[in-house]
């Protein structure tokens, strides 16, 4: 029975790998679009930043559940932070330094969530 659960959280991970890898690509992809100067008239925001904001929240989502699946809160709070990264280029037709600003807030906002988290775990364990 061990051997079919670490056979199957080594697939997860592989699987989790290659949707990575492959947001990869389609990241890049936004990257030429914007390049090429690609334009949606739709809110001001450029195709780019919507694929590129797509793929970043996939991407997190999938960090995120690697996280879960491997206990690591690191992990977990990149993959939100990347989500949230993703859904401000999605939203928001700002500047590339802008959007780097507000996920750096958007991170250290999810840090210190996690962070009361954890104390109000240490303390319910020490009460109980």
């Amino acid at each position: 029975m061990k051997l079919v659960q670490r056979l199957s959280k080594i697939l997860l991970i592989a699987f989790l790998a290659v949707i990575i890898a492959v947001g990869n690509v389609g990241a890049a992809f936004a990257s030429t679009l914007e390049a090429g100067g690609v334009y949606v008239a739709d809110n001001s925001v450029d195709l780019g930043n919507k694929v590129k904001g797509t793929v970043q929240k996939a991407q997190g989502k999938v960090q995120e559940t690697y996280g879960n699946l491997t206990g690591d809160r690191d992990t977990q709070v990149e993959g939100k932070a990347k989500q949230a990264e993703g859904e401000i280029r999605i939203t928001q037709p700002i500047s590339e330094s802008e959007i780097e600003g507000k996920a750096r807030q958007a991170e250290n906002n999810i840090y210190r969530y996690q962070t009361n988290e954890k104390k109000e775990d240490k303390l319910t364990e020490a009460v109980d």
